[in-house]
Parts: structure tokens; sequence; C-alpha cells
């Protein structure tokens, strides 16, 4: 009977665990850095929504909570909206840069709601495992 010789195969070499999860713990790192920083964002957001200067300097320790106070103290109602985030990690500083929309009514004056288009630009610092927001500005 005639011999079949087939291909040699590849052997398929057995990783160790650490060496397959090396890969991708960065990439699980960043990942979970991009969430912990869109909550952040979002919980920001709902500060400012709520005009509620408390929880705002919890996540943006830096603030001047006296300006902040008196700038919502000339508000009636607002609504932040972020379209959308773009986002840049680098270890343990991000920036994020938001494109959306600022809602509100005045307190004194005409009641008439105003909207406005902004962009905000965060600068972002993870101290003792928690992302805080050390700088913020929109225009």
């Amino acid at each position: 009977p005639p011999v079949v010789i087939e291909p040699a195969l590849p052997v398929a070499r057995a990783e160790s665990p650490a060496t397959a999860a090396a890969p991708s713990a960065p990439v699980a790192e960043s990942i979970q850095a991009e969430r912990d920083i869109r909550l952040l964002l979002d919980a920001y957001r709902q500060s400012y929504d709520r005009l509620d200067v408390v929880s705002t300097a919890m996540l943006w320790p830096g603030v001047d909570t006296a300006a902040l106070s008196r700038a919502f103290g000339t508000i009636a109602s607002q609504q932040v909206e972020f379209d959308q985030c773009a986002l840049d990690v680098l270890g343990e500083r991000a920036t994020a840069r938001c494109n959306g929309s600022l809602h509100y009514v005045r307190r004194v004056g005409s009641s008439t709601p105003q909207s406005r288009t902004l962009s905000w630009a965060f600068e972002l610092n993870r101290s003792t495992g928690k992302w805080l927001i050390s700088r913020v500005s929109a225009q």
C-alpha cells in the first residue's frame, strides 16, 4: 500500500498563566481607568445639574467653592449634557475633552431657558486609586 506522509504540524506550546495574562493586564487597566473617568465625568455633570457645590468639591477638590456657590446662586436650574468625551489616559494622569451643551434658567430676570454649546477640557489625576478632577475649563 502507498505510504502517505502528512505535513508536520506546528507544535502548540502551552503558555504559563502569567505569560498569557501579561499582555491583557495593561489593556484591562486602561479599560477600567476609562470606565472610572466616565463615571467621574457623569458625577460631575449630575452635581452641576443639582447645583450642588459640596458634591462638586468632592470630585474637584481644588474648585473655588465660594465662586461656585455664587455662580450656582444666580441659576434657578441647569442641565449639563456631554454629547461625546475623548479620553487620553497616561498612567495616573488623564485628560478628557467633552463637547456638549448647557441649558439653564436664571434665578433673576428672564425665566426664558437659555442654551449654550460648550467644550470642556478636564485634567484628571488618580490619587489613592480614585480619579479626581484637578482642573476644568469650558468655552
